[in-house]
């Protein structure tokens, strides 16, 4: 029996035994974190996607079909290998993409002091421009991506996946990096 130790004014509050997940193996948080990671890539992919619908003028991305190439048209710029719609397609899906991951991955302080080391004026441009692009990433998830049910159902799959980018890669690695030091 578990003696009563309570002391008037105390502010932590004793609840008895706490359940860690330390016993599991390190294949549970392997597999977890394989899941966090490939659903990140996925809404990655169809994030990417949309922006550049967007930009591009096209209708809608089917989001039920990845568009594995999205993680090539990086390298294929650099080298020169794309049209030119596609070319500025790709600097502003990606570009759009790399501003959201910078505040979800790395965190909104440590990219504002970045920038405000060029001074004041230049970074709350910065702050504003980098806000809306955030805002837009959802718009564009919003109104791009083909999804049957309406409006509620667009509203909620822009929020998983704005979700799903901004936090399941993070998550994923953590997991992938715990499960790996268990064994």
């Amino acid at each position: 029996m578990r003696k009563n130790t309570y002391t008037p004014g105390a502010t932590i509050v004793d609840a008895g035994p706490v359940r860690t997940v330390s016993g599991r193996g390190g294949v549970t948080f392997l597999a977890i974190g394989a899941l966090f990671m490939i659903f990140f890539i996925l809404c990655l992919t169809t994030q990417v996607q949309t922006n550049e619908a967007f930009i591009q003028g096209t209708k809608s991305v089917d989001v039920y079909k990845p568009n594995w190439a999205i993680f090539v048209q990086p390298i294929d710029l650099l080298l020169g290998h794309l049209s030119v719609n596609d070319a500025i397609a790709t600097i502003f899906g990606w570009g759009v993409e790399v501003i959201y991951l910078a505040f979800t991955m790395v965190g909104y302080e440590l990219i504002r002091n970045s920038v405000y080391q060029a001074g004041r004026a230049v970074g709350v441009v910065f702050e504003i421009i980098a806000v809306g692009i955030v805002f837009f990433n959802y718009y564009a998830d919003f109104n791009y991506g083909t999804i049957g049910s309406g409006p509620w159902g667009h509203f909620w799959f822009a929020l998983l996946t704005a979700f799903v980018v901004g936090y399941f890669g993070t998550v994923g690695l953590f997991l992938l990096r715990h499960g790996w030091g268990k064994f």
